[in-house]
């Protein structure tokens, strides 16, 4: 079954000053058939206003920020984390509850 990885920003956060970006929220779903898996991160950022390749808050695109993210951690780590959550929820190595409450019932 083919699979299919998907990036996305969930947000930024930047100087209200210089609009310059100094942490992007980040997302790196994968999906197979109905099943999905995830892994989150966060990644931080040292703007430069005065620097040439300084892009302002409202020029930026989507690709260009996971760009940067990318340049710092390693995408092909994190989509094979994605991708073991994937299994994981395909085949589960472990499971929770008590064999005394039926099954999805939960106890307090």
């Amino acid at each position: 079954m083919d699979t299919t990885i998907n990036w996305h920003i969930e947000n930024l956060i930047r100087t209200t000053e210089t609009g310059g970006i100094f942490e992007a929220h980040w997302i790196c779903w994968v999906f197979q058939g109905v099943h999905q898996g995830e892994y989150s991160g966060v990644t931080k950022f040292d703007p430069n206003p005065s620097n040439d390749n300084f892009i302002p808050y409202e020029d930026l695109q989507e690709q260009q920020v996971l760009n940067w993210i990318w340049n710092q951690i390693s995408k092909e780590e994190i989509e094979a984390k994605a991708i073991e959550v994937l299994e994981e929820r395909i085949n589960p190595t472990a499971a929770a509850g008590v064999p005394w409450a039926p099954s999805g019932t939960l106890t307090s």
